[in-house]
């Protein structure tokens, strides 16, 4: 979808540094696998349906069994934090991952 954007943007006469951005590649690294392509795209087409209705100051989330427009302020009002000892936290540093502490 973004190189779709980008190509239409260029067509407008925008010439700022573009590049698309694979959503798989950020949430999981490595290489993406199928239903990272599909997720993403499915997050991106929501995205892109609420930037052109003008419905902005959400992000998009995958409620079950679709994905919806939510309030950023619902979105931070009650942080959802991670504990050191959580079982992935645990996890992470046992297999050397810096988590930035």
């Amino acid at each position: 979808m973004s190189r779709v954007l980008i190509q239409q943007l260029e067509e407008l006469g925008f010439r700022h540094d573009m590049r698309e951005t694979v959503l798989g590649h950020l949430q999981r690294g490595g290489v993406p696998i199928a239903y990272d392509r599909v997720l993403s795209a499915q997050f991106g087409v929501k995205a892109m349906e609420m930037a052109i209705a003008g419905d902005f100051g959400k992000m998009v989330a995958y409620h079950h069994p679709k994905f919806v427009a939510v309030p950023l302020a619902k979105a931070i009002a009650k942080p959802n934090l991670v504990t050191l000892d959580n079982a992935l936290i645990r996890t992470a540093k046992g297999l050397g991952i810096c988590l930035g502490y």
